[in-house]
C-alpha cells in the first residue's frame, strides 16, 4: 500500500508542477515541498490511523491538483487544515471546530470570499484562536497531540492571513517575500510538524501525562476524569487508577502532616507566650516585693549606722544591699523588663545599649506592635549583644529595626572580629529556635575580620 502511495505522490508532484510550469525556482521548490510534507503524513500515517491517512495524503493531491486553475486552486485548505485539527487519529477534538472548517470550506468553494484579503486574514485567525482553545480543554492523555495538530494549524492560519496581509509582507511597496513563497512555507511547516509528531514513538508516549497542576487537586480530578474516559484502553485505565490511588494517599498523608505541624507551631508559640508572661510575672514579683524589702532594709541600715558601735557593720550592709539591688536589677532587665511593656521596643533598646559594654546607637520605630513581637525581637538582640559583648572585641555596634513586608526586622552590627557560629545549644543557636517557633528566621553573616552582622525577622501579625 505504501508503495502504491509513493508511487502517486511522485506522480502528482511531477504532474503538479508541469501543469505550472518551471518560471520560478523558489516558487517551484516550496511548492514541490508543501506537497510533499503532506504526502509524507498520509504515507507516515498508515497503520496508526487510516483516517488521518487518507485526509492527509488527498490534501496533498489537492495541492498539486490545485496547480490546474479553477476550483481546484483552493481546495486543499480545508482538507488540510482537516488533517492538521483531527491529529492523530482522524477526529475532530470538538464538533464546533467543524464550524471552522466548514469556514474554511466556504472559503474555498465561493471565489469572492477567497480572495477576499480582510475574509481571509479573520479566518486565519479565527483558526488559530480556535486551535488552542481546544488545546487548552483537551484531556491529559490527548494534550501532546493536541498540541502537534494546533501548531499545524496554526501555521495554516498564518499561512492564509500573512500572505493576505499586504502591510506585513511588504516594504516600500515591494513584498520582503514572495506571497507564493511565503504561503508554500508556511503549508511546508504545517505538514512538517504533523510529520515530526508521526516519527514520535507511539501508543504509551500518547498516553503520557505531564503533571505540571500546581494545584494537586485538579490534577487527581483531571487523572479521574482521564482513568474514567471511554476513550481509555484497560491497560491505560489501570495505570491511571492506580496513580490516582497513590495520588489520594500522599495527599492524605500530606494534609495529616500538615495538620501535624502546624499544631507543634501551635505549642511551640504557647510555649514562647507562657515562658513571657512567667518572666513578666517573676519580674513584677521582684518589683512589688524583694525591691520593697531591700528599700525598708537600707532604710533601717542607714539609721543604724549613726550607732558608733555597729555603724561600720551597717554601712558593709549598705554596700551588700546596692549590689544586691544591682544584680537583681540586671535579673530583671534580663527577664523582661518593665520598660519594654511600659514603653515599646525603642525605649527598651535604648536601656540594654545604655548597659552594654560596647558603644551602641539604635534606631526603632515608636509605634506598638504586638507584644510577642515585641519580646521576641527584644529578646533577640539583648542575646546578639550578650554575644557581642562577650567575643566581638567591637569597638561600636549599632541596632535597627524596621517594619517591612508584613516583618518586624532588627539588624545588629558590630566592627568586632567576626566569626560567630550558630550551632545547637548555643546563645545564637537558641535564639534561632525561638525565632522559628514564632514562624520568624534568623540569619548570622561574620565573616572573620570583618565584624558580625545579625538579622532577626518576625511576621507582624
Amino acid at each position: 500500500m505504501r508503495g502504491l502511495m509513493i508511487g502517486l505522490a511522485v506522480v502528482a508532484a511531477v504532474g503538479g508542477e508541469w501543469a505550472a510550469g518551471f518560471d520560478n525556482l523558489a516558487v517551484t521548490v516550496t511548492d514541490v515541498l508543501a506537497g510533499l510534507a503532506f504526502l509524507a503524513v498520509g504515507i507516515l500515517a498508515q497503520g496508526r490511523s487510516g483516517r488521518l491517512a487518507t485526509l492527509a495524503f488527498v490534501a496533498g493531491l489537492a495541492w498539486f491538483a490545485g496547480n490546474l486553475g479553477g476550483l481546484l486552486t483552493w481546495l486543499h485548505r480545508p482538507l488540510m487544515l482537516h488533517a492538521a485539527l483531527a491529529y492523530p487519529d482522524g477526529r475532530l477534538p470538538r464538533r464546533w471546530m467543524g464550524a471552522v472548517l466548514g469556514l474554511w470550506w466556504v472559503s474555498s468553494l465561493v471565489t469572492a470570499v477567497a480572495t477576499n484579503p480582510a475574509a481571509s486574514i479573520v479566518l486565519g485567525l479565527v483558526t488559530v484562536v480556535s486551535c488552542w482553545i481546544t488545546t487548552r480543554r483537551s484531556s491529559l492523555g490527548r494534550h501532546r497531540a493536541r498540541r502537534i495538530g494546533a501548531a499545524s494549524a496554526t501555521a495554516m492560519g498564518a499561512a492564509l492571513a500573512l500572505t493576505s496581509a499586504d502591510a506585513l509582507v511588504a516594504v516600500h511597496g515591494r513584498p520582503m517575500v514572495p506571497p507564493a513563497v511565503l504561503y508554500s512555507l508556511l503549508v511546508a511547516l504545517a505538514g512538517l510538524i504533523l510529520v515530526g509528531g508521526l516519527l514520535q514513538p507511539s501508543g504509551e508516549a500518547d498516553a503520557v501525562i505531564e503533571v505540571t497542576e500546581d494545584d494537586p487537586d485538579l490534577l487527581v480530578d483531571a487523572l479521574r476524569r482521564e482513568a474514567t474516559a471511554p476513550a481509555a484502553d484497560s491497560a491505560t485505565r489501570d495505570l491511571l487508577t492506580a496513580a490516582v490511588a497513590r495520588f489520594d494517599e500522599n495527599r492524605r498523608l500530606h494534609q495529616d502532616l500538615e495538620c501535624r505541624v502546624d499544631a507543634v507551631r501551635a505549642s511551640r508559640r504557647r510555649l514562647i507566650e507562657a515562658g513571657i508572661a512567667e518572666r513578666q510575672a517573676l519580674e513584677r514579683r521582684l518589683a512589688d516585693g524583694t525591691f520593697g524589702y531591700l528599700t525598708e532594709l537600707g532604710e533601717v541600715l542607714s539609721a543604724l549606722r549613726r550607732d558608733l558601735t555597729i555603724g561600720g557593720l551597717a554601712n558593709t550592709c549598705l554596700a551588700e544591699v546596692a549590689n544586691t539591688r544591682a544584680d537583681l536589677g540586671q535579673l530583671a532587665r534580663g527577664l523582661h523588663p518593665a520598660i519594654l511593656t511600659d514603653g515599646g521596643l525603642p525605649p527598651a533598646l535604648a536601656d540594654l545599649a545604655a548597659h552594654s559594654p560596647v558603644p551602641t546607637t539604635v534606631r526603632a520605630p515608636s509605634a506598638r506592635l504586638p507584644a510577642l513581637v515585641e519580646a521576641t525581637v527584644w529578646f533577640g538582640c539583648a542575646e546578639a549583644m550578650a554575644n557581642m559583648g562577650k567575643y566581638s572585641g567591637a569597638a561600636a555596634a549599632r541596632i535597627d529595626v524596621d517594619v517591612r513586608d508584613g516583618f518586624l526586622i532588627a539588624i545588629v552590627t558590630d566592627d568586632g572580629v567576626g566569626g560567630a557560629v550558630v550551632h545547637p545549644g548555643g546563645g545564637l543557636g537558641g535564639l534561632a529556635d525561638r525565632m522559628s517557633a514564632v514562624d520568624g528566621t534568623l540569619t548570622v553573616r561574620s565573616p572573620q575580620g570583618a565584624g558580625t552582622h545579625v538579622t532577626i525577622r518576625v511576621p507582624v501579625p
